[in-house]
This record gives C-alpha cells, structure tokens and sequence, in this order.
C-alpha cells in the first residue's frame, strides 16, 4: 500500500467536551467519539449524506437555525449542543410528523424490538399524538422482489434503500415514485426488484417498511441467540451473524468488517439456510442395498467405509477428493487421513477447472481495490463468483474513477462501465508478456497486441490490482509476470485469485494437493495423483477406493463424462455432503455431514485472511462434522488416530504452517503440481465452441435444494450470439439439444450481443443440463445444436 497521507486534525466542542477529529468529520460521526450517539434515520456510515428526515438537528453556536448533524462537517473551534431544550423540541417535531401516518403495526411487525421509529419515539417523541383526523393509508403486503415484502405504509421515506441501490449496488432499480404525501418505493420499471443485494436493504431500512420473506414472522429480535459466523458460499468470507430460536436458524444478519465485506452481504450467502430443514437434508449416513439405499448408523458407516479404503490402501489404489469447502482444520485432517493412515498423496481439493487458490507472490488486500487506477480482471466474472468483491469494484469505479477492465471470451453483464478485450483460448499469456514488455520499454502501446486499448491506462496507473480464478496455469504465471514488472516500474500492483469454492485458499494452504503438503512445503516421496488422474484411473480400473468429501465433481469438474464414468466405475466409493448430489447418488457409502451452522472451525478468504466461525446449532443425531468422520474413518481403519477437536487440530496447522515453506528461485510460494494441458480445442464444422458461464444461484449441493433461493435460480439456458440464431434458425426461448463429443443436455435458448459467433454460452453447474458434459479436462469444448422445438412450443 502507498503512504497515506497525513489529515489535518480540528478542534471541536460537543455537549461541553472538547476534543480533534479530522478535519471534514461530519458532526454525527465527530459525536460518537464520545459515545454520543444522535438519532437518525436516513443517514447510512456507507451512504452520501442526504438530509432528508431532519431528526439529527443539533444546535451550533454562532449558526442562527438549527442544523442536521448527518451533513453539517466540523470546523476548528465549533460548539455543537446535542440535547439543548431547543434540539429536543425540534426533535420531538419531526417525530410527530413521522408519526401522523405511521400504522400502529407494532405488535405485528418484524421490526418490533429493533426499530429506530420505536426507539426514538421512546426517547426523544411526543407522549401523545394530536392528530384527529382519520390515517392516510397506502399499499400494504407489496411483494417487491423474490427476497423482500414491501408496506408502503410503514415507510418514513428515508430513501436509504434507494440511495443503497443507487450509490452501492448501482443498480438504480428501486425509486420513489410520485411527491409529497402520496411518495411510494416502487422500482424504476414497475416489475420486481431484482438484486444480488436486495437482502442489505432489509436491514438498512430503519422502521418495518421493507421486510424479508425468509424471517418474517418467524420470531421476536429479543428471543433470537447470535452466533458470529464467516459465510462459505464464495471465497471473499463476508462476516455474518446466524440468529437461532429454539434450535433453528432464523435469519443470518452482517457483520461488519471492513477490510473483507465492508459491511454487506450478498443474497446467496444471506438466505441460504433453509435447505437445512428441506426435506432433502440428508440426516442420516445410508448404504447402497439391493438397489436402493438403506440408512444406517453413523458408527456402522464407518466401520465398513474404513475398512474398505484400508484394503485399498494397502495395495495403494486409494484416492481422497475434496477439501475446499471443509474448514481449515478439517482439510488439515483431511490430508493428515490421506498421508497419514492411509499412506497416499493422492489427495486434491480442485474439483472444478482451478488449479490454483493463490498467487504465488504478489498477493493483493481486498481493501487495495479502493484505491486502485486500473483493476484487471482475466476471466473471473466477479458479480457471478463474488458478489461483494464486485461491490468493491463498482465503488472503485463510481467513486474513485477506477477504469476497470475486462479480458475474456466473452462479453459478460457488468453492471458499471467495463472496458472488454476479447481473448481467444490460450492467448492471454502472449498478450500479458507483450504489454510486460511494453511497459518496461516504458511504451504507451504494445504493438500489435489485442491490449494496446489498455496499455495507456496501465502506464498512467500507479496502483493496479489484477483478479483471476486461477483456472489456467500459464495464464496465472503470465498474470504474475506482469504484475512483477508492474511492480519492478514502481507501481503498487498485487493478485487477486478468486475461489471455485469457499475455503479453496484454506485447503490449499493446509496441504490438500497431491505434491504440497501444509504450509506449501513439498511432500515426502512422490507426488500423487491429481483429481483428473484420480478420475482417470477409476475409470480404467487401476483405483480400488476413493474418498470424496465435500465436493461434487460430477457437476463440477470439467470433464463431466470421464467424472461420471470414473464414480460408476470405482470398485468402492464413499461420499460425505448435506444433500444427495450427483456424486452422492453414484456413493455405496453416503456420511450425512454437519452444514456451516453446526460446526466451529476457520476458514480463509481468498486474500489468505483466516476467520473464525462458531457453531450456531446442534446438528441432526447421526450427522456429523466433516472432521468427524474424518476421524471415525481414522479409527476403523486400525492405522492411526487424528483427532476431530478443532482447537487441537488448529493448534497443530499452525505449527505445520510456521514451519519453512518450499521457494521457488524467485522467491514464490511452491505450486501445486497441475496435469493436463489447456490446448485449443479441434471444433468440428458447422459446431460452436463451448464458454461455460457462472450463475450466482447456480450449483448441485445447497445452491439445489434451498427453499430461500429457488425463486432465484435459473433454468438451465445457452446464449448464442444473433448471426448463429439466424444461422441455426433459433428464436428467443426455442428449446435445444447440445450435443458435444461425450455427452448432450437439453436446455432453452437466448440470443445476446455478448457472444462471439462461432460460440454459445453455456450455464454451468446446473444438474438439469450439466455444462460438463459437452467438456473435456482442459475445459474445452464444443456442442452440435439441434432445435427441439420453437419458443411458442417451448412457452406452451
């Protein structure tokens, strides 16, 4: 990071006390360094002031008028009184007036208990009201989106909703519609409110207007428990509260930390919690019998399943998959089980294209993209794989002046202004070293390059950062060189890898890869199998036993054929997940795993920041933690014992990680070791290159089955590009078979300028029409297209 640069401090007097803020401090905020908290209800910390709803009035000396302490910044030798006979008479003003047309819905409403109208009416209204005519009534129980329901009669028109939309998400859906006393939230085009963020405005809202679907009237703020917890559902780890009554979550709630979620949290992460009570929870381990599956006890699962990877084990034809979405400790014991007791490195935590969780070196702060000139972004599609690193950028751009950039295949959706560079498969790395060469000669343009447009950008920025999901490991090296000759020219420059699972960084770090063990330091004898070899060898016979825990490579990994083939064809194998998924199905041995809410661990972001979290219930009888099983399965075999305490377990990482680490000559981290080549793929005629595409709500496990976010989740669907659509003779929402080399999905068709032709884009991770059928391990690609039937037969 730069040097910041020093603030001019002031002296200023409030409710006799005299003390120095900086300078340009708003009044409001100077006041809480006295523990002086002044009511307001349209100002927001993380929102530009607004001055709407005047109850912050506060009395300054030499001003003849009151003023609104929520806009009004201090000045050296200011005197402000907060609670002076005139501030509370104003006060209690505004609260009359709010409270003309306010409904007496306060032993209904879900904000009872936790309302700012409430308790300010409490400490600063009138006892009485005045008013004798009849209460002006507007629309109550207003369905406003798939998360919230709006009652226009509660709303104080605060606007911190809309300004959240305008300012934050920069969405711009929400807006008050009509003037005066007939002002309504509505949105911009009178349809539903649909955000990634929606969730954020329900706690914002100051009074009961806006309300979530998922909580309400579920329970009372004073009857919940907090529990301090880290969200799993990307790699950013938002901090969030789980709030619990009588043993069931009933809502979570953020958690402010600024150097990771800057106080928000996204909608995926927010609401879903609900699959725990679905009826497809698995509460129990179960056995494949007779055809079907049979549930059994915890203890009998894993006598039998430890005693099969034992045997396997011992004629080393064993693998073990999984470790990116198990806590720090639990992929620590994960690969102590592998190593350990059953004396194999094949162990791999990358189940989907990833192959790397983080930079090598050169690794970059959520907080650096604040600041940054330029922010670079290779192929991670940040409103899909993480929402409030996205919020970051937005705020960079509109704020800041960020100019943020683009590479890829294809042109995704941003929501602010993107400058796009379009990148065939393979090239970025030619295209990264040519502009590390440009800028070293200290050129404006690299000649001939697909990023001359960015090259005077870069060379005018001082602070860059670069976000990648690590999915291809030249282009990860090539990113790392630009950014070392970045740096070697004197600019602040740093990586961002974003994870294809929550804790990926986590398992990486603890040893989950076949060549590294904790700490990155390298393992001892050879290097084992990759998941892609894992996979292979199942499939040709040459596995006995694998362990796949946490993970869903039947969806996720890019060769879904060769996954399917591979899990059908393993003489023994044993699952350990929440929900029945597609890997989960092919399982003879299925352990019912504890969920995030039931279990207490770390887990790391993907800046490499560790966080605790705290179990927030008790878990279903025979489910258990992951280190659990762990463990269990450590005991039936008979060659060793791990530990499933966490502290212990902890305790024991740290020491593994304080240990040297393995270095390459240039001073980075060791790699884990990556198989397989990310060639360009030979399309047949008349076919299209297949560009699998993220979707926030996609995915088989949770993401599947969670009552709270269905109404969000997609139907499966391709995107061709308007001259294919021609040429195939396709219309918007026709029904299309794709059908690559090993395998075809059924799915409806769009038509978008963002797809190059030649190509079609597809939703991945979706277990109606899995992506991965039409891929191989690279990632590559390609679907012949057949129309199943036009979008009237579709529709109808």
């Amino acid at each position: 990071m730069s040097p910041e640069k020093a603030v001019r401090e002031v002296s200023v007097t409030i409710d006799g006390n005299t003390f120095a803020v900086p300078e340009g401090t708003l009044v409001v905020e100077a006041a809480k360094h006295l523990g002086t908290q002044i009511p307001v209800y349209c100002y927001h910390p993380k929102l530009e002031p607004a001055g709407l709803c005047r109850i912050c009035l506060v009395e300054i000396e030499k001003m003849p008028k009151l003023q609104i302490a929520c806009a009004t910044r201090v000045a050296d030798g200011m005197v402000v009184h907060t609670s002076s006979a005139k501030v509370a008479e104003a006060r209690r003003g505004v609260l009359e007036f709010l409270l003309l047309n306010h409904p007496l819905d306060c032993p209904v409403c879900d904000k009872g208990g936790e309302c700012e109208l409430q308790d300010f009416t409490m400490s600063y209204g009138p006892g009485e009201s005045r008013l004798t005519e009849p209460k002006l009534h507007k629309p109550k129980l207003v369905d406003l989106g798939p998360t919230i329901v709006l009652d226009e009669e509660r709303c104080i028109l605060c606007r911190r909703c809309t300004r959240f939309d305008d300012e934050i998400a920069q969405e711009r859906t929400l807006i008050v519609e009509d003037r005066g006393f007939k002002s309504l939230i509505s949105t911009r085009n009178g349809g539903a409110y649909a955000s990634y963020f929606s969730g954020n405005t329900t706690e914002i809202c100051p009074v009961g207007a806006l309300t979530s679907k998922a909580y309400r009237f579920r329970s009372r703020p004073w009857d919940l428990n907090h529990t301090d917890s880290v969200c799993t559902q990307c790699s950013v780890g938002c901090n969030y509260r789980v709030d619990t009554r009588f043993g069931r979550v009933m809502r979570t709630f953020t958690r402010e930390n600024p150097a990771v979620d800057d106080g928000w949290i996204c909608d995926r992460g927010r609401y879903t919690f609900n699959y725990l009570y679905a009826p497809e929870r698995l509460r129990a381990p179960s056995i494949k019998r007779d055809g079907g599956r049979v549930d059994v006890t915890f203890a009998e699962a894993a006598v039998l399943a430890g005693s099969k990877l034992a045997e396997a084990a011992a004629r080393g034809r064993v693998g073990v998959i999984g470790g990116g979405r198990l806590s720090d400790e639990e992929a620590y014991a994960l690969q102590r089980f592998a190593r350990e007791v059953l004396g194999t490195n094949n162990i791999d935590y990358r189940t989907h294209a990833q192959v790397y969780a983080s930079p090598s070196r050169f690794g970059a702060r959520l907080t650096d993209i604040d600041d940054a000139s330029v922010i670079l972004a290779f192929g991670a599609v940040t409103p899909e794989l993480a929402p409030i690193l996205d919020l970051r950028i937005r705020r960079a751009v509109a704020r800041g002046h960020a100019k943020f950039v683009y590479m890829g295949p294809y042109r995704p959706a941003f929501t602010i202004e993107t400058r796009y560079v379009k990148l065939q498969r393979g090239t970025l790395p030619k295209e990264l070293d040519d502009l590390g060469d440009a800028v070293r000669r200290g050129a404006g343009q690299p000649g001939g390059s697909d990023v001359a447009t960015i090259a005077s950008d870069i060379a005018a920025a001082k602070k860059i950062v670069a976000i990648h999901s690590g999915e291809d490991a030249p282009s990860a090296d090539a990113i790392e060189r630009l950014v070392e000759t970045l740096q070697q020219s004197g600019r602040d420059a740093g990586i961002l890898v974003v994870g294809a699972t929550g804790n990926a960084r986590g398992a990486e770090a603890a040893g989950c890869v076949p060549n590294l063990g904790p700490g990155y330091a390298p393992v001892s004898g050879e290097p084992g199998m990759t998941t892609d070899q894992m996979l292979a060898a199942a499939a040709d016979g040459r596995l006995d036993a694998l362990f796949v825990i946490g993970a869903n490579p039947a969806l996720t990994f890019p060769d879904g054929a060769l996954a399917r083939r591979a899990l059908k064809r393993v003489p023994f194998l044993a699952v350990a997940d929440q929900v029945m998924t597609e890997t989960a199905s092919y399982a003879h041995i299925v352990f019912a795993a504890a969920s995030f809410a039931e279990k207490r661990g770390h887990t790391t972001n993907l800046e490499g920041i560790r966080q605790a979290f705290a179990a927030a219930v008790e878990s279903p009888l025979e489910v258990r933690t992951d280190a659990q099983i762990i463990g269990a399965l450590t005991l039936a075999t008979r060659r060793g014992s791990i530990g499933d305490d966490p502290t212990t377990l902890f305790a024991e990482l740290n020491a593994a990680e304080s240990a040297p680490r393995a270095k390459t000559g240039g001073g980075a981290l060791a790699r884990p070791v990556v198989t397989g080549a990310s060639a360009p793929i030979a399309v047949p005629d008349g076919a299209l290159t297949v560009i699998p595409i993220p979707h926030l709500y996609a995915g088989g496990g949770a993401a599947a089955h969670d009552p709270g976010t269905k109404p969000m989740r997609p139907e499966p669907y391709a995107v061709f590009s308007p001259s294919d659509a021609r040429r195939l003779s396709l219309d918007e929402g026709a029904r299309v078979k794709l059908s690559g080399a090993s395998g075809s999905i059924e799915v409806s068709a769009r038509i978008a300028q963002q797809v190059p032709d030649g190509s079609v884009l597809v939703l991945a991770e979706m277990p109606e029409a899995p992506h991965n059928l039409l891929l191989d391990a690279s990632g590559g690609g390609w679907a012949n297209v057949e129309v199943i039937a036009g979008a009237a037969e579709a529709a109808g």
